[in-house]
């Protein structure tokens, strides 16, 4: 818990990924029946508490799990985001995991030998925990997002081999989101605040975004893009005119308020953005810092705003 307490006192009021608690999740918090099987199994561990140190951890563990969601509801009904680190799942592996101790315990009450243990009782205690992993499998396979995912096209890009040889571990800015699945470089900046970090600034790096969009001079967009203070980015790749950011929408956790910011190709173009064979991205040559001295009084203001001091 350490790190998420440390995440919240540094960034109060950001939404931490939309693992906050509202009102659609107490219909799937811990306070609600999970089935008879795991039931048992919860009674096995209270039974077992004077057996064993396995019991007596995982009862520790589900105290734990009920703790949080007794505070994320507090925190849901005075209004404030509070992480939701989804650690429910849990709950079901530690129940099973009882009721297996509860079938190994009741197989030695029957005077089963369990240094050769029945096939049956290998094969059952198995069967259960894949049933478990294979409903969660199947609950996922059917979302809408991973049919979305599933039948996606990659860009053309990941063809391109003088991007592949340049872009490996460096920051590219751009439009094209899935570009990082099959290439291995970093994103400027997301689309979606739900998937950031706190500490990546995503309101205030879409805002920076939406800033230097409006400007029709490539060379202080290249400066920007250079000396940002936040990450220095070294392409562009830029595949339609416009990218749609989804910002956080607290309370309203399965919306977000839709921003829109369009680039045209003119404004990566001149001296320190450099061509690709393609002409599909551009490398950013870096400006001379002092180069900040020719920017209009706008300009200036907006190198105060968001360059790196």
């Amino acid at each position: 818990w350490a790190p998420l307490l440390y995440d919240y006192l540094t960034h109060p009021t950001a939404s931490f990924q939309n693992r906050w608690f509202s009102n659609w999740m107490i219909n799937s918090s811990l306070f609600q029946y999970r089935g008879t099987l795991e039931y048992i199994g919860l009674g096995y561990l209270f039974l077992a508490i004077k057996r064993g140190w396995l019991a007596r951890f995982l009862l520790i563990l589900l105290g734990g799990l009920i703790l949080w969601n007794v505070i994320g509801i507090l925190g849901m009904i005075l209004g404030f985001p509070l992480l939701h680190s989804r650690m429910n799942v849990f709950f079901d592996v530690a129940v099973m995991f009882g009721l297996a101790l509860g079938i190994i315990h009741l197989a030695e009450v029957a005077k089963l030998h369990l240094q050769t243990p029945p096939r049956w009782l290998i094969g059952g205690v198995s069967m259960l925990f894949l049933l478990f992993l294979g409903h969660n499998m199947i609950i996922r396979m059917n979302t809408e997002e991973y049919k979305l995912s599933y039948n996606s096209v990659p860009p053309i890009e990941i063809y391109d081999q003088e991007l592949i040889s340049y872009a490996r571990g460096k920051v590219f800015f751009t439009n094209l989101q899935t570009i990082n699945a099959h290439i291995p470089l970093y994103l400027f900046v997301g689309t979606n605040a739900h998937y950031t970090h706190p500490a990546a600034e995503f309101e205030a790096r879409v805002a920076f975004v939406e800033a230097i969009s409006k400007s029709d001079n490539p060379d202080f967009i290249a400066w920007m893009l250079t000396y940002n203070k936040w990450d220095k980015v070294d392409g562009v790749l830029w595949g339609d005119k416009s990218i749609l950011f989804g910002l956080d929408n607290f309370p309203n956790w399965n919306s977000h308020r839709p921003q829109k910011v369009t680039f045209e190709q003119s404004q990566f173009t001149g001296t320190y953005f450099q061509q690709s064979q393609s002409g599909r991205w551009q490398k950013i040559v870096a400006p001379p810092k002092d180069l900040k001295a020719s920017f209009s009084a706008k300009e200036k203001e907006l190198v105060a705003e968001f360059a790196k001091q």
